[in-house]
Formats: C-alpha cells, sequence, structure tokens
C-alpha cells in the first residue's frame, strides 16, 4: 500500500511509515486521511518500473516523439551511453574500413552499418530524452538550442543535463499522475 501522508510504498502490515512516521490508523478511513500538499516524492516510485537498463532503452524508443514529460539523470544517462556505444563502434570500424589498410571483414561491415543505422534512428529520441532530462532539471526544453552555440553551447548544455531534479511545473503534474494513480487497487479500504 502507499502512505497516505507521502505517498511512498510501504508494507501492508506497517502502521507507521519509515518514510515520513505518519501513523495508519486502521479504524479510520482512506476518505479521511488528507495528505500533504508538500509531498516529498521518492525517485523510485517516480517511475513505475523505475526505468533503469533495459527499460531505460526501451522507453527511449518508446517515447520517441515525446517531447512534454520528465526523465531522470538515470535514465537519460542510460540511454546516451547505449546510444555512445554504437557510435564508438562505428568510429572504430569506420577506422578499420580505411583504404589504406587490408579490406575490412563482412563482420567489420556489419557493425559499422548497423551502428551508422541506430546512430540514425536514435536522432530524434535522443533529443526528444534531452528535452525531457531538462523538464526534469526545472529547464525548458528550448535551452536544448543552446546547443547551437559553438564551442561553449555544449558545455552549457552538459552543465544543465547533471544538474538534479527540481520540482517545477514540468514534473509537478506527472508526478501527481504516477503517484495517485490506481491507488484504490493499493489500498485496502476495509482495515
Amino acid at each position: 500500500m502507499k502512505c497516505y501522508q507521502c505517498n511512498r510504498i510501504i508494507e501492508d502490515y506497517e502502521l507507521i511509515c519509515p518514510h515520513c512516521g505518519f501513523f495508519h490508523d486502521p479504524d479510520v478511513k482512506r476518505e479521511e486521511h488528507k495528505p500533504s500538499e508538500n509531498v516529498i516524492y521518492d525517485r523510485d516510485d517516480y517511475h513505475v518500473k523505475g526505468k533503469r537498463g533495459i527499460f531505460a532503452i526501451l522507453s527511449l524508443y518508446k517515447n520517441t516523439f515525446n517531447f512534454l514529460g520528465v526523465a531522470d539523470r538515470g535514465e537519460y544517462w542510460t540511454q546516451l551511453s547505449f546510444i555512445t556505444v554504437f557510435y564508438i563502434i562505428g568510429l572504430d570500424t569506420h577506422n578499420k574500413m580505411s583504404p589504406m589498410l587490408p579490406p575490412a571483414s563482412d563482420f567489420t561491415r556489419f557493425l559499422y552499418y548497423f551502428s551508422a543505422i541506430m546512430i540514425i534512428i536514435s536522432i530524434i529520441p535522443i533529443i526528444a530524452a534531452t528535452v525531457r532530462r531538462l523538464h526534469d532539471a526545472g529547464k525548458t526544453g528550448m535551452w536544448y538550442f543552446i546547443n547551437f552555440i559553438p564551442l561553449i553551447g555544449g558545455l552549457i548544455l552538459l552543465f544543465l543535463l547533471v544538474m538534479p531534479y527540481e520540482r517545477n511545473m514540468y514534473n509537478k503534474e506527472f508526478e501527481k499522475s504516477v503517484a495517485h494513480r490506481n491507488i484504490d487497487d493499493h489500498v485496502n479500504y476495509d482495515i
């Protein structure tokens, strides 16, 4: 079940929330508990499946054209490192396919073309993920365009992307929708 005060997941048998210390009186019905407006949301509850590892990579392509919402640091950097692997493979195999070297094997050519296709397919999804990461850091997605300023633009964008989570209008609504979704499925009112 979820705590009535902080909306974090707690065990069904716990009467006191270990996160906020709220006492869950079994004699009081759910409607009588009023959650606080100043709720600190747990980042583990922020994403339903955690969005780490393979879930983050699948989310990258599932949200290809989704420029709304947020992406936390772990999700974003997992996605970016996935694309960076293909970039490194592409650079390495491109160097091996140099005309000055002996002809490359078919496997090297396959790796080169596969990595090039993956990078091309991932251009729009990684831009969308960057915009969602900027939303999570408390900035508007328009800050992405600072990347086009020569020399310092990329560094400023990198600084914005490593900034910690900041509660703002972009992620406040997203937190509420995730934190209160299907709460009736998780709460037993007959306790």
